[in-house]
């Protein structure tokens, strides 16, 4: 009897974790790309209620459950998607401003070296020929 209110309790602490994990994730996103952990549990919730759905194919609202359940899948996605790259967008513009300014650094850097070394490839040209 005591094991039994144990496991008991236990399945109830595992789904309020749960619970609370679905509503952390889906009011903040972000919080499952930058914590792995929180990632692979939120993750193994949604897979484990979408693996369940027992749907009959033949009927209307059996294809209609599945196609419902697929949509709301897609729509997680895209909202992790849309989430990484506002996260990421500071960095891609950081990254594109500095390769574009260092691009021009390394370009007139390398004309400067070609002036100033100009004067010794001319020297050196007469005296192979």
């Amino acid at each position: 009897m005591a094991a039994r209110a144990r496991r008991v309790e236990e399945e109830q602490t595992v789904s309020i974790d749960i619970a609370d994990l679905v509503r952390r994730v889906e009011a903040n996103p972000a919080i499952v790309l930058t914590d792995e952990e929180t990632f692979e549990a939120y993750y193994a919730y949604i897979e484990q209620q979408a693996l369940k759905l027992e749907v009959d194919l033949s009927t209307s609202a059996g294809r209609d459950l599945l196609r419902s359940a697929a949509s709301e899948i897609a729509r997680k996605k895209t909202a992790f998607d849309r989430t990484r790259k506002e996260l990421t967008e500071d960095y891609r513009r950081k990254t594109a401003t500095i390769n574009a300014v260092g691009k021009l650094v390394v370009d007139r850097f390398a004309a400067l070296q070609a002036r100033v070394r100009h004067p010794l490839t001319v020297w050196e040209e007469r005296e192979e020929a």
